[in-house]
């Protein structure tokens, strides 16, 4: 990740990603009397943008949903699901890492993260994200987040960061795993 100056209008900084955002597959679904409400969509993603699902049964209690926004090097999504067992939530989104990267998470609220896997679609490795999971050190290449929603009506909103592994948190994190 680099951080370029741009004096043509005084100091200012903006960033430079090194995250290639790929594409993105949300679904949402749920069982109604007259049959399953799904909802998918699968698209290329496009920096500054909201991506989002919603599926509705006939009660206003009974709504599944899955939303991401991807901006720069972070991604912000969303899941909910009913308590009921007949409804489901998730999204998958795939990028590219140039460099040895740390990718950090954090919740929004008390309601705890929804499960999240991170792999790689370039050596096969697999993160299980958990609640004790502050960052994973990610190598070059290819990737994919997956997270599934918890089927208890409340909306969980996850924030995900990126940004350059430095030598020293690359080898702590390794040695804690």
């Amino acid at each position: 990740m680099k951080r370029n100056v741009d004096n043509s209008e005084g100091i200012e900084e903006r960033f430079v990603s090194s995250i290639r955002w790929k594409t993105t597959l949300l679904t949402a679904h749920v069982e109604t009397v007259s049959g399953p409400s799904l909802h998918m969509l699968r698209a290329n993603i496009d920096d500054g943008s909201t991506y989002e699902v919603e599926a509705k049964g006939e009660l206003e209690t009974n709504h599944a949903g899955s939303m991401v926004f991807i901006a720069g090097d972070e991604l912000v999504f969303a899941l909910e699901t009913p308590i009921e067992h007949e409804a489901d939530a998730s999204l998958v989104v795939t990028f590219e890492t140039n460099e040895e990267t740390l990718m950090e998470f954090h919740t929004v609220g008390e309601s705890g993260e929804p499960p999240i896997v991170v792999r790689s679609l370039t050596d096969d490795s697999i993160f299980a994200i958990g609640s004790d999971t502050e960052s994973i050190s990610l190598t070059q290449g290819n990737w994919t987040i997956q997270a599934t929603a918890i089927p208890d009506g409340r909306e969980r909103v996850s924030i995900v960061r990126f940004k350059p592994a430095r030598s020293a948190e690359v080898c702590t994190l390794r040695r804690s795993a």
